[in-house]
């Protein structure tokens, strides 16, 4: 299902199914009104234009909602697409892309529940997570994909993984890689401005630049912090 940003749809909510189509924009389908997505379904908000667009993700709907394959939010020509999660649940089984390297892409949670498979954040893309529930089972900060969270306790999934060439901002809230693998290349940036980051004893945590100017590091013992640049 592809999303019509046609009049009245610019920032309707989600499930409203007279704005979805079958095909993408000039595509076959593309003028073709579908239903809501439903089970299995690939989802694309996608859009080309200068401004920046955010629908609401199912706000007035309480039954539950069907797990989509895959989910892309995807912006160009200057704009951003955004999904606001403030209640209901979002849950994707396969990837979940924002962006494309090229095009933006941003969801901004404050409450409800989001399950990602795999999540993947890409140049100038960002998650903004205040509240809710959020689980994935691996993380992917692209180029200049920024994870943003000031709340909550998070939590990956056991055996999942966290890798960032963007970054990871801390400002509140619990980041508990316990259960996960953190690391990243050259250009990963772990930021710690408010919040805790809880490890495991003995856990190697691995960031290529650190800047920490506040909140807290509870790393059990042995646990290691290896960067190649510490500001504090």
């Amino acid at each position: 299902r592809y999303w019509g940003y046609a009049t009245g749809c610019g920032s309707v909510d989600f499930t409203s199914a007279t704005c979805w189509r079958l095909g993408a924009p000039g595509q076959p389908g593309g003028g073709t009104v579908g239903s809501a997505p439903a089970a299995g379904d690939d989802v694309f908000l996608v859009r080309d234009g200068p401004d920046s667009l955010t629908n609401s993700f199912a706000n007035a709907v309480a039954p539950l909602l069907p797990v989509y394959r895959s989910l892309t939010l995807s912006g160009t020509g200057g704009g951003v697409v955004g999904l606001s999660v403030a209640r209901n649940t979002l849950d994707v089984s396969g990837s979940t892309s924002l962006g494309d390297g090229v095009s933006r892409g941003r969801i901004a949670q404050s409450g409800g529940t989001t399950r990602f498979n795999e999540l993947n954040i890409r140049n100038g893309s960002d998650y903004r997570l205040s509240g809710g529930s959020m689980s994935f089972r691996d993380l992917y900060l692209l180029g200049s994909g920024t994870f943003n969270q000031t709340g909550l306790t998070l939590t990956p999934t056991p055996g999942s993984a966290l890798f960032m060439s963007g970054c990871y901002v801390l400002d509140g809230g619990t980041l508990d890689l316990r259960n996960a693998s953190f690391w990243s290349n050259s250009a990963g940036t772990l930021e710690l401005g408010g919040g805790t980051l809880g490890t495991n004893a003995g856990q190697t945590v691995r960031a290529s630049t650190v800047n920490f100017t506040g909140g807290n590091a509870d790393m059990l013992q042995n646990a290691r912090l290896i960067v190649n640049t510490l500001n504090v």
